[in-house]
């Protein structure tokens, strides 16, 4: 059987998710998608459409991580997350310190580096042969120039995975896109409250 990894921009993923699918009011924390379970729906999905099945051997998550000193209420929280998630022993949590501006909190904390290390490390994948499959899921076309550097390594694949209706990475090179409806996301949902 072919072996795929999994690549997901968590914000990304997370938030369009919120956007797309949750009636207006639904506060954002109530959308948290568990990665195991996107996998999940995402290995369903490309059986529906006739895909060669694949083994997620590994599932790499990639999001920022608050400050324990500037947030520690919401660092417990995103501690809480990745303990509760890697409990799904194909997840991996890849998480990197927020950047605080200066006149925070009045302008919010942003993430830094998180689509630079998922574009690094789907590269070095496909170099690597860490897997037949790769799939990442994100919309961010920051990460365009490395996935078009892993169309041209051979012996992998790249597959993209998102949300159905919502904008899609364009490459060069004809890339399967796997989408994922309102009941695929209802499916890969997070309902623990960690609040």
């Amino acid at each position: 059987m072919a072996t795929a990894h999994l690549f997901i921009d968590y914000q990304n993923v997370h938030f369009t998710a919120w956007e797309c699918f949750t009636s207006y009011g639904t506060q954002v924390w109530e959308s948290l998608i568990h990665p195991g379970k996107f996998a999940d729906q995402i290995s369903a999905a490309r059986d529906a459409r006739g895909f060669e099945h694949v083994d997620f051997t590994k599932i790499h998550v990639y999001r920022g991580h608050p400050s324990r000193r500037n947030e520690p209420t919401q660092h417990a929280r995103v501690q809480r997350q990745a303990s509760n998630w890697t409990r799904d022993r194909r997840v991996e949590m890849n998480l990197r310190p927020l950047r605080y501006p200066r006149d925070w909190p009045d302008e919010p904390a942003v993430e830094k580096g998180v689509d630079v290390h998922l574009a690094i490390q789907v590269a070095q994948a496909a170099m690597e042969k860490w897997a037949d499959v790769l799939i990442v899921a994100t919309r961010d076309t920051d990460i365009v120039p490395a996935l078009e550097l892993v169309h041209k390594t051979d012996g992998v694949s790249l597959e993209l995975a998102t949300w159905a209706g919502q904008s899609e990475l364009k490459l060069t090179q004809k890339t399967p896109v796997v989408r994922l409806d309102k009941g695929g996301y209802a499916r890969s949902r997070d309902t623990n409250n960690y609040r």
